[in-house]
């Protein structure tokens, strides 16, 4: 069974995370964050909660929450993907570029930037349990 993830992000980082989301692919992971790759843009109300059902179930779904933060990219609806995914109890929670501190939440992993990351990703696919 392939392991999930779900990245929240600002949008504006949306291109450079597709690059992240290939890589992640390639060595086996399964892209829970639909948004990344959609092409739709949120003009309308009916557009808008359609995306947040999608997101909500994306997070629901993963096996692994990616929080990026790189240069501070943090926007409100993050912060509330965040709190989503801590108050389903997801056990991998990783954030990438800001160190939230050593205690700050039990199951978060601080990462400098994405090379860790996906280095991490790789050396402990087969030995890390689906949450």
């Amino acid at each position: 069974m392939s392991k999930s993830f779900y990245i929240t992000s600002v949008y504006s980082r949306k291109e450079y995370l597709q690059d992240i989301v290939s890589k992640l692919e390639k060595i086996g992971y399964k892209n829970k964050s639909l948004w990344i790759n959609s092409t739709e843009r949120l003009r309308t109300d009916e557009l808008i909660k359609k995306w947040k059902q999608i997101s909500l179930e994306g997070i629901k779904e993963s096996d692994i929450f990616i929080l990026d933060a790189e240069y501070l990219s943090i926007s409100q609806s993050s912060l509330i993907e965040l709190g989503i995914a801590i108050g389903l109890g997801k056990s991998q929670i990783y954030c990438v570029g800001f160190n939230t501190g050593p205690n700050w939440y039990d199951t978060f992993t601080n990462f400098e930037d994405w090379s860790e990351v996906i280095a991490y990703l790789i050396s402990t696919k087969d030995s890390e349990s689906v949450s």
